[in-house]
């Protein structure tokens, strides 16, 4: 499938891609920007804060997120320190229509 094909059609729970470990990005190129893009658009369409790659039908380990803070593009995140609580109110564009406070 293209970026094309899947940019605008949110995979929902049960798509086998969203239990995948997505694959690393070798180079960021004009393709990954792209995708990005893409992604970031799909999300503010959808009124989502967050979407992962593979929740578009991509395999590649990439996010956006917007949090109230701008738009943050994630290419290979990782966490790497973790401290401190916060609670918020949990949602996933995949599993539309549940959210857990």
């Amino acid at each position: 499938m293209s970026t094309k094909e899947t940019a605008h059609e949110i995979k929902l729970f049960g798509s086998p891609i969203l239990r995948k470990k997505a694959k690393a990005v070798e180079r960021i190129t004009d393709k990954e920007r792209d995708i990005l893009s893409k992604m970031a658009r799909v999300m503010y369409d959808t009124g989502g804060v967050g979407l992962a790659a593979n929740q578009i039908g991509i395999d590649k380990s990439m996010a956006v997120i917007d949090v109230g803070d701008g738009l943050y593009k994630l290419v290979n995140p990782r966490i790497v320190k973790k401290e401190g609580t916060q609670i918020l109110e949990e949602g996933c564009l995949s599993v539309p229509g549940r959210e857990t406070p």
